[in-house]
């Protein structure tokens, strides 16, 4: 329930009260506007630093799957023992838990 002001320093102090909120409301949005591009701004710095490692380690990828492809084509009599034992020892290794 609104407190009714009687007196002229109760006025005052009620419209330097409105006064203040309205600074605070104006002050939250500012502070929000500057997070919020400060937020961006570091997002986009990340994209662009995290881009480069990114390359580097897709084409890292690529040159060991097409090594593993080359590998098989060329010994697949080998890839076929390869494989047979190491999931021979994978279940080994989970079979004795």
């Amino acid at each position: 329930m609104p407190v009714k002001p009687e007196t002229p320093e109760e006025k005052a102090v009620l419209a330097h009260l409105a006064e203040l909120r309205a600074e605070i409301a104006t002050l939250a949005k500012q502070v929000a506007a500057a997070a919020e591009t400060r937020t961006r701004t570091t997002l986009e710095a990340l994209a662009v630093a995290g881009a480069e490692p990114l390359g580097e380690a897709q084409a890292e990828i690529k040159k060991l799957t097409d090594e593993a492809k080359a590998y098989t084509a060329a010994k697949p009599l080998q890839t076929i023992g390869i494989a047979a034992g190491v999931g021979l020892l994978i279940g080994l290794i989970l079979g004795r838990r």
